[in-house]
């Protein structure tokens, strides 16, 4: 399962590359199989972001002359039996939230909606 898609925020275009599963995972490394699918695939994205793994993890990196995001989203699961079963911890309940900016191309990324919330807030001065 993948889909690649643009978005336009103001005069920006912002592009998301998103897969459930895609190989070259690592424990140690978990945002290296979005860089990989930077690397092999047929998109050039600003964002790539790959499921299946239960480990959030959100890196920024520079890739052909550019910032990018790599991003693991994990699972609402909190306590998660299989997991436990195949050796990893508990993980967090987090869902990263980015702000996209529409003048410059800028990615904000936070660990949640509530975190990128406030800052929105503190941006608006409220």
């Amino acid at each position: 399962y993948e889909f690649y898609i643009e978005i336009e925020v103001g005069k920006q275009t912002y592009s998301i590359y998103m897969r459930h599963w895609y190989r070259y995972s690592s424990s140690l490394n978990l945002t290296h199989t979005c860089k990989r699918m930077l690397s092999e695939g047929n998109y050039d994205a600003d964002m790539l972001v790959v499921g299946h793994n239960h480990t959030p993890a959100i890196e920024e990196f520079s890739s052909k002359g550019r910032m990018r995001l790599a991003i693991r989203p994990a699972s609402y699961k909190i306590a998660d039996a299989y997991s436990r079963e195949m050796g990893y911890a508990d993980k967090p309940c987090i869902m990263p939230a980015i702000i996209l900016n529409p003048k410059d191309k800028s990615m904000q990324y936070f660990k949640d909606i509530y975190e990128a919330s406030e800052y929105l807030k503190y941006l608006n001065k409220e």
